[in-house]
Formats: C-alpha cells, sequence, structure tokens
C-alpha cells in the first residue's frame, strides 16, 4: 500500500468537510454524507477495505464505516441486503465509478511537480535586486534589457504564486499515512510533511 492516501476521513461524520472539492465532482454532489464515506471506503485505492477479496465482507465493512457509523444506522435491512449482493442505487454505482479514477501516484507526481515549480521560483526571485552585478553586460556596463526582463519576470512570478500557493495548500487530497492499513482518521497532509523537512 501506498506511504500516501487520497481523500482520506479524518473524522467519521463527512469526508466534504475535509475536501470540499469533492463537491465539485457532479458524481458527488448530490450524495449524503454517509454515502460519500461508503463510496470512498468501497472505491478508493486508499482505503482499507479496496483489496478485500470477499465481495460481501468488503461492503458489509464499508457500511460499517458509513451507514453505521455513530452507532447510528442509516439503512433498511432490504437496502442492506441489497448492497451485500452488489447492487447499488445509480448514484452510488455512479459515484463509485468516479472514485475508481483517482490515482495516488498522479496526485503525487502532481504535487512534486508544483512543489519543485515553486522552489525554482522561489530561487529566481531570491536575488538582490540593489546589487548592480546582476545586470551588466559583459562589458561591465548596465543592460537595461536585462533589468526589464527581471521585472516583468518578478511581475508575472508575483501572479503565479499565489496559484501555486492555493494548489500546494489544496494538498491534492493528499495525506502521508503514519500508522497501518487500517489506521482511521490519521495521517499528515503532503504539504505539511514538505514544510517540516524544510524547517
Amino acid at each position: 500500500m501506498s506511504e500516501y492516501s487520497i481523500f482520506k476521513p479524518t473524522n467519521s461524520r463527512s469526508i466534504f468537510i475535509d475536501y470540499p472539492e469533492l463537491r465539485k465532482i457532479e458524481a458527488f454532489r448530490l450524495l449524503k454524507d454517509y454515502e460519500m464515506l461508503f463510496v470512498w471506503y468501497y472505491g478508493c485505492e486508499s482505503s482499507p477495505f479496496y483489496s478485500v477479496k470477499d465481495e460481501r465482507d468488503r461492503v458489509s465493512k464499508c457500511l460499517e464505516r458509513s451507514y453505521k457509523s455513530d452507532s447510528k444506522k442509516r439503512i433498511s435491512q432490504k437496502e442492506e441486503d441489497e448492497m451485500l449482493l452488489g447492487v447499488f442505487t445509480s448514484k452510488i454505482q455512479r459515484a463509485i465509478d468516479e472514485m475508481l479514477k483517482f490515482r495516488v501516484s498522479s496526485r503525487i507526481r502532481s504535487m512534486m511537480i508544483i512543489e519543485k515549480g515553486f522552489k525554482n521560483m522561489e530561487s529566481i526571485l531570491d536575488i538582490d535586486a540593489s546589487d548592480s552585478s546582476y545586470f551588466l553586460d559583459k562589458d561591465d556596463e548596465v543592460d537595461f534589457a536585462k533589468k526589464k526582463a527581471y521585472v516583468e519576470t518578478l511581475a508575472k512570478s508575483v501572479d503565479l504564486m499565489p496559484k501555486l500557493v492555493s494548489l500546494l495548500e489544496g494538498k491534492f487530497g493528499l495525506t502521508k499515512e503514519d500508522g497501518g492499513d487500517d489506521a482511521a482518521f490519521e495521517g499528515e497532509s503532503l504539504i505539511d510533511n514538505y514544510h517540516e523537512q524544510k524547517d
């Protein structure tokens, strides 16, 4: 199992609290909190039940963590029996199909690319503009084209920086695992881990 999880629930009530971007996906938008939790536990590759071979056992475990969490039962016996046979409502099946598309590996790669871009931007901007040696040509004369290029780069970077920060803070739905495969509601965000390593 990957060292990272995607959209891992941090509480038993709602996955939408931690990952509001999931509400933007049409297949998830109309789901109740417990239905979304079921979809995550059943259809997400980071779920501790994703690789359970026995279908009935897998569904049962997912129901315990979603429809039956907090000692409340939010499902009729008839609905439960159908789900245990692998018969889901169309909206649940559609949401599962959508959840199956998400991959931890591609999100980790995307996150690393954005982090690298952020670091590269830091190095580009981390010069002392008052030091005229940065703007000299080969004859040690001030090269105004270099100054202009720097100002333009700075302006573009200032515009781009909030977008990169927003992407980094969004975490791509990733958390770094602290415990075992079934460590419920634990983990550390990838960006938090990045900042800790940097300090």
